[in-house]
């Protein structure tokens, strides 16, 4: 892509930048579940904060095993 090589430093890069990516999108929606947990209703506690992270990492961790079983699928039967 872009006339670029597959060497090991494009992909370092590419993972490094990925992952600063990855950060700078999830804080802002982790802070915002919690705002929107805290106008809910619930106190403002560790409790809650720890049931919020808690469905984040879950929610973020089953997409990634449903995401890869579905990738795979998909390119099983479609190619």
């Amino acid at each position: 892509i872009f006339g670029l090589g597959n060497t090991i430093w494009l992909n370092i890069i590419s993972l490094v930048v990925i992952t600063f990516a990855l950060a700078a999108a999830s804080i802002p929606a982790c802070e915002a579940c919690l705002l929107y947990t805290l106008e809910a209703g619930h106190p403002d506690g560790v409790a809650t904060y720890a049931i919020v992270s808690s469905l984040i990492a879950t929610t973020y961790s089953a997409g990634a095993a449903i995401g890869a079983f579905s990738a795979g699928y998909l390119v099983e039967e479609i190619g």
